[in-house]
């Protein structure tokens, strides 16, 4: 695997077990187990420090799996352009990075917001996961997570308020990334700026500013630093002080 995955990067990738990169899909089993999976399960771990673009995945690889740090997954069609922000748990595939798939005139690229960790996920490695099940159903869950997250922005870019969308998105972001206060909900994104947000909301950047504003206006939102938003209602509750309330169908993704 290192072979075909030394050239490019930032840093070169060093090789150590994968429950140690990533203890937590080796949650579900027992002592001796992770001890036997430790020592049959090596894989390849990165570096990319912010800023960095991500290089094409080899096509050998299922996926690389986000351990640390966060990133944002561009895809731009026509002028038109939608980002996903990713963590801990997420897996970027090949996909997220190749050009045009289809007759769309589409550019695709994943970009490290702050420095991030990713471990390699190969055709060996899941064969030999198959041995602990619960390994290889936490690596299944990493890739259902990224078609939840693709769901939940298509649902979200349907509404023509973007105040609901922004509010929404910001929920989501704090379901995954944040924490909770005893002011509300606290969601830290360093890099995430205006911009980024629009692209995850599917709008230009002066309608999220001024849908912020809003937010911000009706007590909803606080600034409190630099990337830094404190949601001091949960979802629907801010959706009836902005006059949009509506059921929601299904609850948002939990993060990991």
């Amino acid at each position: 695997m290192e072979s075909q995955l030394d050239g490019g990067w930032p840093q070169p990738p060093t090789r150590i077990p994968l429950l140690e990169a990533a203890p937590w899909l080796g949650s579900a089993l027992t002592a001796a187990e992770s001890r036997q999976a430790s020592e049959a399960l090596p894989t390849v771990v990165f570096r990319v420090p912010a800023g960095h673009t991500l290089f094409p995945i080899p096509q050998d690889l299922v996926g690389l799996v986000v351990t640390e740090g966060l990133l944002a997954a561009r895809l731009r069609i026509s002028g038109y352009t939608s980002t996903v922000i990713l963590g801990s748990g997420d897996m970027v595939c090949a996909c997220d990075i190749e050009g045009p798939q289809g007759s769309m005139p589409e550019e695709r690229s994943v970009r490290a917001l702050t420095t991030v960790t990713l471990v390699a996920v190969d055709h060996p490695l899941l064969r030999s996961c198959l041995r602990w099940p619960p390994v290889a159903r936490c690596l299944l869950d990493c890739l259902t997570q990224r078609l939840r997250l693709g769901s939940l922005s298509l649902a979200l870019h349907q509404s023509p308020r973007v105040e609901e969308r922004l509010w929404l998105a910001l929920w989501q972001l704090a379901d995954r990334f944040g924490r909770v206060s005893p002011s509300g909900a606290v969601v830290t994104l360093p890099r995430v700026t205006h911009r980024v947000l629009a692209e995850v909301v599917a709008v230009r950047r002066p309608s999220v500013t001024s849908a912020m504003k809003r937010l911000r206006d009706s007590g909803l939102v606080e600034v409190t630093g630099r990337h830094r938003w404190l949601l001091r209602q949960r979802p629907e509750e801010g959706l009836n002080m902005l006059g949009l309330a509506r059921p929601l169908a299904g609850s948002l993704p939990p993060g990991r």
